[in-house]
C-alpha cells in the first residue's frame, strides 16, 4: 500500500490550507487529508485522533497490520486505525511524512505526552474565530490568539469595548463581547452555544469558546 505524496511542501500558511483542504475534499489513499471517514477509500478510516487534520489510513487489529505501509513508521491505535508515532524536538519530526507536522494529541497524564504525526490544525478560511495557529492565518485586521504548540486558537479583532465586536462567527448562537482588549465568545451562560468545532472551556477567570 503506498502512500500519496501531499500535493505541496507548503511553506506557506495559505498553502498550507489549499493543500489540506483539496486533499480532504477529494477523498483519497494512504495519507490523504481527511476530516472523515468518507472522504477516504473504502478500505480506509480517518485517522483524526487530538487537534490537527487528520489523514485517510488502513484499519488495523495490531502493529503488524500495519508494518506494511510505505512512507513512515506505522503502529496500530486504540482506534484500530494506522497511526504514526513521533518524540519531541527535530529528530521526532522528521519522523513525520512531508507535510504532517508532530502534534501533541493527548496528555500530559498517566500515559504520558502522546505525540502522532498530522496535518495542521488549521484548514479554515482565517475568517473572524476560524482556528488558526500563527498570524498569516487570520484575514487582515484579525490576529490569532490562544494558539498554544499543535492546539489552535482563532482569528480575532482587537477592542475597546463589545460594540465593537462586529465580526459575527460563521456558526453558533454567541455574541461576541470584549475581554481584556480581545473580541471573544464567552460561554458561561450557553456552554452548547460555541461555533462549530469549537467547546466552552471554563477557567477560574473566565469562560470561552475555543479549539482543543
Amino acid at each position: 500500500m503506498q502512500p500519496r505524496a501531499p500535493s505541496s511542501s507548503a511553506d506557506a500558511p495559505t498553502e498550507a490550507r489549499a493543500a489540506c483542504s483539496a486533499a480532504a475534499t477529494t477523498g483519497g489513499d494512504q495519507l490523504a487529508a481527511c476530516t472523515g471517514d468518507d472522504a477516504c477509500d473504502p478500505e480506509l478510516g480517518c485517522y483524526d485522533d487530538g487537534p490537527g487534520t487528520g489523514f485517510c489510513s488502513a484499519r488495523c487489529e495490531d502493529d503488524t497490520d500495519c508494518a506494511d505501509i510505505d512512507g513512515a513508521e506505522y503502529t496500530c491505535s486504540e482506534g484500530g486505525l494506522c497511526e504514526i508515532r513521533c518524540e519531541p524536538g527535530p529528530e521526532g519530526a522528521l519522523a513525520c511524512p512531508e507535510g504532517t507536522t508532530c502534534t501533541q494529541v493527548s496528555g500530559p497524564g498517566p500515559g504520558g505526552l502522546q505525540l502522532r504525526c498530522k496535518y495542521p490544525a488549521v484548514a479554515g478560511s482565517g475568517e473572524a474565530y476560524a482556528a488558526c495557529l500563527m498570524p498569516d492565518d487570520c484575514d487582515d485586521g484579525l490576529e490569532c490568539v490562544g494558539a498554544l504548540l499543535a492546539i489552535p486558537g482563532y482569528c480575532t479583532q482587537s477592542c475597546e469595548e463589545s460594540a465593537e465586536c462586529a465580526m459575527q462567527p460563521s456558526s453558533g448562537s454567541i455574541e461576541p463581547s470584549c475581554e481584556l482588549n480581545t473580541c471573544v465568545l464567552a460561554c458561561a451562560d450557553d456552554p452548547e452555544g460555541c461555533p462549530d468545532g469549537m467547546t466552552c472551556v471554563e477557567t477560574p477567570l473566565f469562560s470561552g469558546c475555543a479549539y482543543q
